[in-house]
C-alpha cells in the first residue's frame, strides 16, 4: 500500500493540474493544441477590389484561399483561347490535374510555350486552322506562364491550385468564392509581377462574408 501511495499521488496530481486547466481555459504545458473547428455549413466570400484606380478597378488578379486541402479536378478543361493577339483569360487558375485546351482564332500558325519559372513544361506548333490543343499542366502549387512565339502580345498567367478555392475578379473587380469552408482562412490576391496580399478571414456558417480586398497595387 505504501509503495503504490507515490504514483497514486502523482496521478492524481496530474488530474488536478489537468481540471485547473481546463477550468481556466488552458491547455496543460506541452499538450497538443487542437486544430480549429469548421462547424456549420460552408460559405460564400463575396467582395471587391481596391484601391480603384484612374482606369477604374483593378483587372486580371486572381484571389485565392490558401487551403492546402486538395480536392478532385473539375471534369471540364480549363480553355484558353487567342483572340486578336491576346489570350483569354490573361490570367486565371487550374486545379491540379484538370485539363487545359488552347483554341487559336488567328488566320496564322501558332507556337504555345509554358513554363514555370525557367522549367519548360511544353512547346507545341499550331499551323493554322488545325484542332485545338489540349495538355495537362503538372502538379505542383504556383504560377505557369503561357506565351505563344509568333504573337508577343498573347501571354496568360495560370496558377495551379489544390483545389477550386480561387476566382478572378470581373472588369468591375468583384469576386465570389462559394462552398467555403466555415471558419478562419487566409486570402489572398495575386497577380503578375505584383506582390501577393494576404488577409484573414472569417467565414460565417451557411453565410455570406462581405469584404473590401486590398489587390496587391
Amino acid at each position: 500500500m505504501a509503495g503504490r501511495l507515490p504514483a497514486q499521488l502523482r496521478r492524481a496530481g496530474a488530474w488536478a493540474a489537468l481540471w485547473l486547466a481546463v477550468g481556466c481555459g488552458r491547455a496543460p504545458a506541452g499538450s497538443p493544441v487542437p486544430p480549429p473547428t469548421h462547424a456549420g455549413p460552408p460559405g460564400t466570400i463575396r467582395g471587391t477590389l481596391r484601391p480603384a484606380t484612374p482606369d477604374g478597378p483593378p483587372k486580371g488578379v486572381l484571389v485565392r484561399v490558401l487551403d492546402p486541402t486538395p480536392s478532385a479536378p473539375p471534369p471540364v478543361p480549363l480553355v484558353l483561347e487567342e483572340r486578336d493577339g491576346r489570350f483569354v483569360p490573361e490570367v486565371g487558375a487550374v486545379v491540379a490535374g484538370q485539363g487545359l485546351v488552347m483554341r487559336s482564332h488567328a488566320r496564322t500558325s501558332h507556337a504555345w510555350r509554358a513554363a514555370r519559372g525557367a522549367d519548360a513544361i511544353f512547346h507545341l506548333s499550331q499551323p493554322a486552322g488545325a484542332p485545338e490543343l489540349a495538355r495537362t499542366l503538372p502538379d505542383g502549387e504556383g504560377p505557369v506562364r503561357v506565351q505563344c512565339d509568333e504573337h508577343p502580345t498573347a501571354v496568360a498567367h495560370l496558377f495551379v491550385q489544390p483545389n477550386g478555392q480561387f476566382a478572378t475578379a470581373d472588369e468591375a473587380g468583384h469576386f465570389e468564392l462559394t462552398g467555403v469552408a466555415a471558419g478562419f482562412h487566409t486570402l489572398e490576391t495575386w497577380r503578375p509581377g505584383l506582390p501577393a496580399r494576404r488577409q484573414t478571414v472569417q467565414v460565417p456558417p451557411g453565410g455570406v462574408l462581405e469584404l473590401q480586398v486590398p489587390s496587391g497595387r
